[in-house]
């Protein structure tokens, strides 16, 4: 015997009449989801979220799933349109609640996507079928900042919104997210070109200063008297002689 199912959630009353529905029937066929599995042509998993009440699943699961318990069609139908119905109203309802028109922040635009996830269904189960943890989603819609492009598009498609929707969310992302302008740099002179490896030229020493060479013309003055004296003193002393 196979683990129970988890609760139905969903607060769209067509859409979990649907999921017990799938569940009266796989109850009253006595097969487990593997047995659907090998039965219906689609993998137990698609079979077990199809009865979870968590989206809406195609007609074609619904159908394979309740040819798989030996359902009648048409009335297996009829309870899927009623929930198909259901959640188009819901979007359409969602469409024209919203008179402000584009969120003007990112915190407005998280703060309308958590909305969204609320009225469609609960953010555990979104966040499940998006493979995202439930604190990782509670942490973007909480952020100051958008979400990234993969994550609204994982998130929009959990809720199974139509493109028009999708694109719609899209493009309010990309208007906030947008990086502000660059300060303009003013120009300034290029630079020389530097050589890899070469070594800044040392700066030539230009022509000493006046005050430096004073002393060294006073010592030259001095030497040359002391010279003329020395050259006198010697001949005064030849002529003494």
């Amino acid at each position: 015997m196979g683990r129970p199912e988890k609760t139905i959630t969903t607060g769209v009353r067509e859409l979990a009449a649907l999921a017990e529905h799938l569940r009266r029937l796989r109850a009253a066929s006595g097969r487990t989801y593997p047995e659907l599995e090998r039965a219906g042509g689609y993998s137990a998993s698609v079979f077990s979220r199809a009865a979870s009440g968590d989206a809406l699943p195609t007609w074609q699961v619904a159908r394979a799933y309740g040819t798989a318990c030996g359902a009648d069609e048409q009335a297996l139908r009829l309870v899927w349109e009623r929930a198909r119905d259901a959640l188009t109203r819901q979007r359409s309802s969602a469409a024209t609640d919203d008179p402000a028109g584009a969120p003007t922040a990112p915190t407005d635009f998280n703060l309308r996507l958590r909305e969204l996830i609320r009225r469609r269904s609960t953010q555990r189960a979104v966040a499940a079928r998006a493979n995202y943890s439930p604190s990782t989603v509670s942490a973007a819609l909480n952020a100051t900042r958008v979400p990234s492009g993969e994550f609204l598009d994982r998130i929009l498609t959990s809720l199974d919104l139509p493109d028009d929707d999708r694109e719609r969310w899209r493009e309010w992302r990309a208007t906030l997210a947008a990086p502000d302008p660059e300060p303009a740099v003013p120009d300034l002179p290029a630079a020389a070109p530097r050589i890899p490896g070469a070594r800044a030229p040392h700066p030539t020493p230009g022509p000493p200063p006046l005050a430096a060479l004073a002393p060294i013309v006073l010592a030259a003055l001095l030497l040359a008297a002391l010279f003329t004296l020395l050259s006198a003193v010697i001949d005064w002393w030849a002529s003494g002689c």
